[in-house]
Protein backbone atom coordinates (compact mmCIF):
# COMPACT_ATOMS: atom_id res chain seq x y z
CA UNK A 1 0.00 0.00 0.00
CA UNK A 2 1.45 3.40 -0.90
CA UNK A 3 2.90 5.29 2.03
CA UNK A 4 0.51 8.23 1.55
CA UNK A 5 -2.47 5.96 2.27
CA UNK A 6 -0.85 4.50 5.38
CA UNK A 7 -0.05 7.99 6.61
CA UNK A 8 -3.54 9.34 5.85
CA UNK A 9 -5.23 6.42 7.60
CA UNK A 10 -3.01 6.89 10.65
CA UNK A 11 -3.78 10.61 10.81
CA UNK A 12 -7.53 10.00 10.47
CA UNK A 13 -7.79 6.93 12.71
CA UNK A 14 -9.58 8.93 15.42
CA UNK A 15 -11.95 10.62 12.98
CA UNK A 16 -14.95 8.30 12.49
CA UNK A 17 -16.60 10.65 10.00
CA UNK A 18 -13.62 10.63 7.63
CA UNK A 19 -12.51 7.90 5.27
CA UNK A 20 -9.51 7.36 3.03
CA UNK A 21 -10.15 5.53 -0.22
CA UNK A 22 -7.63 3.97 -2.56
CA UNK A 23 -9.23 4.61 -5.94
CA UNK A 24 -8.50 5.99 -9.38
CA UNK A 25 -9.98 9.35 -10.35
CA UNK A 26 -10.15 8.12 -13.95
CA UNK A 27 -12.66 5.52 -12.70
CA UNK A 28 -15.20 7.55 -10.70
CA UNK A 29 -17.18 4.40 -9.88
CA UNK A 30 -14.16 3.14 -7.94
CA UNK A 31 -14.57 6.19 -5.71
CA UNK A 32 -18.36 6.40 -5.48
CA UNK A 33 -18.84 2.65 -4.94
CA UNK A 34 -15.99 2.18 -2.48
CA UNK A 35 -17.27 0.63 0.77
CA UNK A 36 -15.60 3.40 2.78
CA UNK A 37 -17.49 6.04 0.80
CA UNK A 38 -20.83 4.24 1.02
CA UNK A 39 -20.35 3.82 4.78
CA UNK A 40 -19.66 7.51 5.35
CA UNK A 41 -21.59 9.47 2.73
CA UNK A 42 -25.37 9.50 2.37
CA UNK A 43 -25.97 10.54 -1.24
CA UNK A 44 -29.67 11.10 -0.52
CA UNK A 45 -28.61 14.22 1.39
CA UNK A 46 -26.62 17.25 0.21
CA UNK A 47 -22.88 16.62 0.10
CA UNK A 48 -19.91 18.34 -1.52
CA UNK A 49 -17.52 17.03 -4.15
CA UNK A 50 -14.14 18.75 -3.87
CA UNK A 51 -11.82 18.47 -6.84
CA UNK A 52 -8.94 20.70 -5.84
CA UNK A 53 -5.82 20.78 -8.02
CA UNK A 54 -6.39 17.34 -9.55
CA UNK A 55 -8.22 17.60 -12.89
CA UNK A 56 -5.22 19.23 -14.56
CA UNK A 57 -3.44 15.87 -14.19
CA UNK A 58 -5.97 14.37 -16.62
CA UNK A 59 -4.59 15.34 -20.05
CA UNK A 60 -7.64 14.46 -22.14
CA UNK A 61 -10.33 17.17 -22.05
CA UNK A 62 -13.22 14.76 -22.72
CA UNK A 63 -12.02 12.39 -19.99
CA UNK A 64 -11.80 15.25 -17.48
CA UNK A 65 -15.35 16.34 -18.41
CA UNK A 66 -16.61 12.76 -18.00
CA UNK A 67 -14.98 12.43 -14.58
CA UNK A 68 -16.72 15.58 -13.33
CA UNK A 69 -20.02 14.49 -14.87
CA UNK A 70 -19.89 11.07 -13.24
CA UNK A 71 -18.93 12.48 -9.83
CA UNK A 72 -21.79 15.01 -10.09
CA UNK A 73 -24.37 12.39 -11.09
CA UNK A 74 -25.33 11.11 -7.61
CA UNK A 75 -25.55 14.57 -6.05
CA UNK A 76 -28.94 15.80 -4.89
CA UNK A 77 -30.20 19.38 -4.74
CA UNK A 78 -28.34 21.49 -2.22
CA UNK A 79 -25.07 19.63 -2.83
CA UNK A 80 -22.02 21.53 -4.01
CA UNK A 81 -19.22 21.06 -6.51
CA UNK A 82 -16.00 22.93 -5.75
CA UNK A 83 -12.86 22.71 -7.83
CA UNK A 84 -9.63 24.39 -8.70
CA UNK A 85 -7.67 23.91 -11.89
CA UNK A 86 -4.43 25.22 -13.38
CA UNK A 87 -4.61 27.71 -16.22
CA UNK A 88 -1.96 29.28 -18.38
CA UNK A 89 -3.17 32.86 -18.35
CA UNK A 90 -1.62 34.70 -21.28
CA UNK A 91 1.22 32.19 -21.64
CA UNK A 92 1.42 30.77 -25.13
CA UNK A 93 3.79 28.85 -27.36
CA UNK A 94 7.35 28.61 -26.14
CA UNK A 95 6.69 29.85 -22.59
CA UNK A 96 3.90 27.32 -22.08
CA UNK A 97 5.99 24.51 -23.55
CA UNK A 98 8.95 25.47 -21.36
CA UNK A 99 6.77 25.52 -18.24
CA UNK A 100 5.42 22.07 -19.03
CA UNK A 101 8.96 20.76 -19.58
CA UNK A 102 10.09 22.10 -16.20
CA UNK A 103 7.08 20.52 -14.53
CA UNK A 104 7.63 17.14 -16.22
CA UNK A 105 11.29 17.15 -15.20
CA UNK A 106 10.37 17.71 -11.56
CA UNK A 107 7.48 15.23 -11.29
CA UNK A 108 6.28 11.94 -12.64
CA UNK A 109 3.23 13.41 -14.35
CA UNK A 110 2.13 16.10 -16.70
CA UNK A 111 0.00 19.17 -16.21
CA UNK A 112 -2.74 20.28 -18.58
CA UNK A 113 -3.84 23.86 -17.96
CA UNK A 114 -7.33 24.71 -19.17
CA UNK A 115 -9.04 28.01 -19.93
CA UNK A 116 -11.61 29.72 -17.74
CA UNK A 117 -14.26 28.68 -20.27
CA UNK A 118 -13.21 25.01 -20.06
CA UNK A 119 -13.21 25.09 -16.26
CA UNK A 120 -16.55 26.91 -16.26
CA UNK A 121 -18.06 24.11 -18.35
CA UNK A 122 -17.62 21.72 -15.40
CA UNK A 123 -20.31 23.78 -13.64
CA UNK A 124 -22.78 23.81 -16.54
CA UNK A 125 -26.37 23.48 -15.34
CA UNK A 126 -25.45 24.35 -11.73
CA UNK A 127 -25.85 27.58 -9.77
CA UNK A 128 -22.35 29.04 -9.88
CA UNK A 129 -21.63 31.04 -6.74
CA UNK A 130 -20.02 34.49 -6.80
CA UNK A 131 -17.46 35.46 -7.87
CA UNK A 132 -17.71 32.64 -10.44
CA UNK A 133 -14.73 30.91 -12.00
CA UNK A 134 -11.83 33.19 -11.15
CA UNK A 135 -8.20 33.00 -10.07
CA UNK A 136 -8.30 31.62 -6.54
CA UNK A 137 -6.81 34.76 -5.00
CA UNK A 138 -10.01 36.59 -6.02
CA UNK A 139 -11.99 34.32 -3.67
CA UNK A 140 -10.69 35.97 -0.52
CA UNK A 141 -13.78 37.35 1.27
CA UNK A 142 -11.66 39.77 3.31
CA UNK A 143 -10.53 41.35 0.01
CA UNK A 144 -13.84 41.98 -1.80
CA UNK A 145 -12.32 44.44 -4.25
CA UNK A 146 -9.63 42.12 -5.66
CA UNK A 147 -9.82 42.25 -9.44
CA UNK A 148 -9.26 38.83 -11.04
CA UNK A 149 -6.12 38.75 -13.19
CA UNK A 150 -6.77 36.17 -15.90
CA UNK A 151 -3.51 37.09 -17.66
CA UNK A 152 -1.31 35.62 -14.93
CA UNK A 153 -0.92 31.81 -14.85
CA UNK A 154 -2.13 30.06 -11.71
CA UNK A 155 -5.19 28.29 -10.37
CA UNK A 156 -8.80 29.03 -11.20
CA UNK A 157 -11.45 28.14 -8.67
CA UNK A 158 -15.20 27.86 -8.59
CA UNK A 159 -18.03 26.63 -6.39
CA UNK A 160 -21.53 25.76 -7.55
CA UNK A 161 -24.71 24.48 -5.95
CA UNK A 162 -26.71 21.65 -7.46
CA UNK A 163 -30.35 22.64 -8.02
Amino acid sequence: MPIVLVHARALLADSPQTAVVRADLRDPASILDAPEVRAHIDFTRPVAVLLFAILHFVPDDKEAEEIVSRLRAPLVGGSHLALSHSYAGDMTGEALSSGRSVYRAATSGSLTPRSAEQVGAYFEGLDLLEPGVVPIDAWRPEWPDVEPDFGRPGLLGGVARIR
